[in-house]
């Protein structure tokens, strides 16, 4: 129950930062505003949950081996759009339920 009420919040506070994710840009302008790959929140999702493993075998194991799955030098030039604005807030925000 407990990890289902977990997983339930992290989804929510995505979402909602996803569809808030300009003060967490970089560049708000420019960033995110083509329809990519790697959406806001499937972005935030992957880099939480990365693991120990290269970037390219976790980006596989992500989307399940899709054929259409972005590529590491996609990540990573969607992950520079994102502000150390939105790792402090997501931070603070997990933690204040407990």
């Amino acid at each position: 129950m407990l990890f289902n009420q977990i997983k339930s919040m992290f989804q929510d506070a995505l979402f909602y930062t996803a569809s808030h994710i300009t003060p967490y840009l970089i560049d708000p302008d420019k960033d995110f505003t083509r329809r990519r790959r790697l959406p806001p929140e499937m972005l935030i999702s992957f880099l939480v949950s990365q693991g120990a493993s290269s970037t390219g075998n976790e980006l596989d194991g992500f989307f399940d081996f899709h054929c259409d799955s972005p590529s590491p030098s996609a990540l990573n030039q969607q992950r520079v759009s994102l502000s150390h604005r939105l790792w402090k807030k997501s931070s603070v925000s997990s933690t204040h339920p407990f």
